[in-house]
C-alpha cells in the first residue's frame, strides 16, 4: 500500500510545538475571508468534503484494472489503482502530481463507466460534477440544497427572457436579483472551482528523507505562473512522472 504522504504531512506538522501551531493557525484564520467562505462551510463532517473522500472501487473497476479490455487512459488506470490502496481524493491528487479538478474529471467518468461506486454523499457528488466541469453553478446550488428546483428553472426562465430582449446577463447575477443566493456564496463556488485548478507539488525536506513518502513544496501553479523557471520545472516534473509511469505500464504488458 503506498505511503499516505497527506497523513505524514499533517502529522508533521501536529508535532510542532503548541506556540508554532498557534502562530500557523493566526496566519491562516483570514484566509477564508478571502475566500468568501462562511464559518458554517468549514464545519462540514468529514464525510462531506470531497477531497477526503476515499472512492470505492466496483467489481467491473477490478475487472477493468486487471484485464485493460477498455483501453482507458492511462490516469483511469492510475486513478483504480490507488483506490484499490484505499488512497483518499488527495493522496490520489498529489501522488498524481494533478490538479483536483482533473481527479475530479476522472472520478465522474469512473463512476459513469460504473468502476467505482457512486458516493452515498449527495454533496460529495454535487462537488466532483461542479468541480470537473459536469454541471454549472445553478445546479450545483440546487443540488448542495443552497436552491430549490423552482428556484433553478425560475432563473432559467428570466435569463432566457433577458436573453430575448438582447440582455446578456451571468446566470449568477440573475440569481442574487432573485434573492436565490447572496454574493458570498456565489464567490465561494467560483473561487472554489477556480483554486481545484491549482497543482500542489511534493517535493523534499518538508516530511524528512526517512519517510517513505514524496516531500512537499508548496508551490502552486498560479504561484508558478509569476516564476516561470518554477513553471517550467512543475511541468517538467509532471512530464517525466507521467513517463515513468507509461514505461512501467509498457514492461507489465511486455511481462505477460
Amino acid at each position: 500500500m503506498a505511503g499516505k504522504i497527506f497523513d505524514t504531512f499533517l502529522e508533521k506538522i501536529a508535532e510542532f510545538p503548541f506556540w508554532v501551531k498557534e502562530i500557523i493557525y493566526i496566519k491562516l484564520r483570514d484566509e477564508p475571508q478571502n475566500a468568501y467562505l462562511a464559518e458554517a462551510e468549514l464545519n462540514s463532517p468529514m464525510e462531506e468534503i470531497f477531497q477526503a473522500y476515499n472512492p470505492i472501487i466496483t467489481y467491473k473497476g477490478k475487472e477493468e484494472l486487471s484485464e485493460r479490455n477498455f483501453q482507458e487512459d492511462e490516469a483511469v488506470y492510475r486513478f483504480l489503482k490507488f483506490i484499490t490502496e484505499q488512497s483518499s481524493i488527495t493522496e490520489i491528487t498529489l501522488r498524481n502530481f494533478w490538479t483536483l479538478e482533473k481527479t475530479a474529471k476522472i472520478m465522474v467518468y469512473c463512476i459513469q463507466k460504473e468502476y467505482i461506486k457512486k458516493p452515498s454523499s449527495l454533496k460529495i457528488e454535487a462537488l466532483a460534477l461542479y468541480i470537473s466541469g459536469k454541471i454549472k453553478t445553478g445546479e450545483y446550488f440546487k443540488r448542495m440544497g443552497i436552491i430549490s428546483i423552482d428556484q433553478l428553472d425560475t432563473a432559467i426562465r428570466k435569463q432566457k427572457e433577458l436573453e430575448a430582449s438582447g440582455k446578456q446577463v451571468r446566470f449568477a447575477e440573475i440569481m442574487i436579483s432573485l434573492g436565490y443566493v447572496t454574493e458570498q456564496e456565489t464567490k465561494a463556488a467560483i473561487f472554489l472551482k477556480e483554486e481545484c485548478k491549482s497543482r500542489f507539488i511534493f517535493n523534499t525536506n518538508i516530511l524528512g528523507k526517512s519517510s517513505n513518502a514524496i516531500s512537499v513544496n508548496t508551490a502552486t501553479e498560479k504561484t508558478a505562473k509569476s516564476e516561470p523557471n518554477s513553471s517550467q520545472l512543475v511541468l517538467l516534473r509532471q512530464e517525466v512522472y507521467e513517463l515513468q509511469q507509461k514505461i512501467r505500464d509498457i514492461a507489465n504488458i511486455i511481462k505477460r
